[in-house]
């Protein structure tokens, strides 16, 4: 069985494109980057899938356990669209919710630094990509994808040599776009 995290809260809850609890919606998980469907789990045993898509409860909530070997893509949809979601509210790729990251960052030469520096709070990636000042915040906390509270956040740290594309997930280019420095997500 595999080893599980809780997805960012004890119970995730959906809400649909006007700010409404997202009643009976869908939630496709995907491997990241593939339409191809992975598990996420009931608990944090991982003994029980869920079903995929998850159907959220009439609040919007469902229980959202996911495999911390596995990167993950997830598509959200209203109650009315199909398998696969022709009509999704949204998708966010690349989640990771592996600590390993975290800790090869702290281990590596540079570690230290990201111990101890400030954070730098952000609303959303749209912030994350405006900052100019990159090493100032040393760890940014962005609390959402498109919007603040959306359930997409993320850490991050500037990774000043890094020069991969920005994938819109775990390495993302400043709106600057210098040709090297990207925040990596830890």
């Amino acid at each position: 069985m595999p080893t599980t995290n809780i997805a960012p809260y004890a119970k995730q809850r959906f809400f649909d494109a006007v700010g409404l609890p997202l009643a009976g919606g869908k939630l496709f998980t995907y491997a990241a980057g593939t339409t191809t469907k992975q598990n996420s789990y009931t608990d944090s045993t991982g003994a029980t899938p869920n079903t995929n898509p998850i159907i959220l409860d009439a609040a919007g909530y469902c229980n959202l356990w996911l495999d911390q070997s596995l990167a993950y893509k997830l598509t959200l949809s209203p109650s009315t669209d199909t398998d696969p979601p022709t009509n999704p509210i949204w998708t966010v790729d690349q989640l990771n919710t592996s600590a390993s990251p975290v800790l090869a960052a702290l281990a590596a030469s540079s570690g230290a630094s990201l111990v101890g520096g400030s954070i730098l709070v952000v609303a959303n990636l749209a912030a994350l990509k405006a900052i100019t000042n990159y090493t100032a915040p040393g760890i940014v906390l962005m609390l959402g994808y498109a919007s603040q509270g959306d359930g997409a956040w993320g850490i991050f740290w500037w990774n000043s040599t890094d020069a991969t594309a920005d994938n819109g997930g775990t390495v993302i280019q400043p709106s600057a776009a210098p040709a090297t420095g990207r925040w990596n997500k830890l």
